[in-house]
């Protein structure tokens, strides 16, 4: 479980939280050395008052989400990645 607040009174811009859940796992194939490994990643924002900025919206999930998302389109208020 993960959870990032951004807050005014903090020295933010804005009003926003960020939280989700990360689970890996991890196994042995053929040889120690070889593993097959899988991910799942489901994040969310919430404006606490306002709105979620567009950079939270693209960054919501930080590496582990897909980019490549225009600003002008419903940026992802919540995530989920299976890799």
């Amino acid at each position: 479980l993960y959870g990032d607040w951004y807050d005014e009174a903090l020295g933010g811009d804005y009003n926003y939280a960020d939280w989700g859940v990360v689970a890996s796992a991890t196994t042995p194939v053929l040889t120690p050395r070889t593993i097959a490994a899988a991910e799942v990643f489901n994040g969310f924002s919430h404006p606490i008052s306002g709105r979620v900025p567009n950079q939270g919206l693209y960054s919501l999930g930080g590496e582990r989400t897909i980019r490549g998302i225009g600003a002008e389109e419903d940026l992802a208020r919540n995530v989920f990645v299976l890799r």
